[in-house]
């Protein structure tokens, strides 16, 4: 009875020595693919906040992000103890750049994403009417 809840069981180690191929590569695309919207997001959040100069760190990210993924899915079918490192590999760019981004956030002191809310005041006001002739008042 055991034998046949473990067979059946959707649960699947990758150290497990009776895993199909097959179920490697759908664990390794699902990790995939999370990893890569995060990488995504924080890519496109980052390139706002750098300066001209040091968008060049964008390819490079990318680059590193993609080698950790190759060798995570190497290290998964020739020796799964050493999956580590390009897990690491994949994930330090995800990590730097969420880092830059929250620390830009914070730099900025949140308030952009919020708006300005004056005392006693709406969030958000309008701006004065112009008259007719496109001329604003001296005041």
């Amino acid at each position: 009875m055991r034998a046949v809840s473990i067979l059946c069981s959707d649960r699947l180690g990758p150290l497990d020595g009776r895993a199909r191929p097959g179920l490697l590569h759908h664990l390794f695309v699902l990790g995939s693919v999370d990893q890569f919207l995060l990488f995504v997001l924080n890519t496109v959040a980052a390139a706002t906040f750098l300066p001209q100069e040091h968008l060049r760190l964008v390819p490079i990210l990318v680059g590193l992000f993609s080698v950790g993924r190759c060798c995570y899915w190497a290290s998964l079918h020739l020796c799964s103890a050493y999956r580590g490192f390009g897990f690491v590999l994949a994930f330090f760019p995800t990590l730097s750049l969420t880092t830059y981004n929250l620390f830009c956030l914070y730099q900025l002191g949140l308030g952009f994403l919020f708006g300005r809310l004056a005392p006693g005041g709406p969030a958000c006001t309008a701006p004065a009417p112009t008259p007719l002739g496109g001329t604003t008042p001296e005041r």
